[in-house]
């Protein structure tokens, strides 16, 4: 089974039965729909995995001004319609997708963090280590 993660902030990640063969970060949502599209014209994908969190709702984070948490908020917004966006996407190329919330404990995963837990050598980043954790054991449909 291959399967794509997504994170719609920008990263993705493919896994094959459940092992991560492959992940990057594009720049943004556009770049992020060319990168599905082309993946799964080159491999058929059988599911692809878009984080979205449940909710809008932004918990206050100690230590940020209003300025940053206004912008967290924006962040988090766009993340949730651009969720909204890719899940269209991916019903119109025929793939099987799911939506799934950030998986607590599993986001934000340092590098080496991600290394471990998975065996992916290759560089990462935050976005991309995210997209992999939503595909990263996953072996059936």
């Amino acid at each position: 089974m291959i399967a794509l993660g997504i994170d719609p902030a920008r990263g993705w990640a493919i896994a094959e039965d459940g092992k991560i063969v492959k992940c990057g970060t594009v720049a943004g949502v556009k770049e992020l729909t060319a990168k599905i599209i082309a993946i799964n014209a080159a491999i058929k994908l059988d599911l692809v995995r878009i984080e979205k969190p449940k909710n809008m709702h932004v918990y206050q984070r100690p230590g940020y001004s209003v300025a940053r948490m206004k912008h967290v908020a924006q962040s988090v917004g766009q993340n949730f319609a651009k969720a909204d966006g890719l899940v269209f996407l991916c019903e119109g190329l025929g793939i099987n997708v799911e939506v799934v919330p950030p998986l607590r404990g599993f986001v934000k995963l340092s590098a080496i963090t991600f290394k471990t837990i998975t065996g992916y050598q290759g560089k990462t980043s935050e976005h991309a280590r995210d997209a992999g954790m939503l595909v990263y054991g996953r072996k059936t449909v």
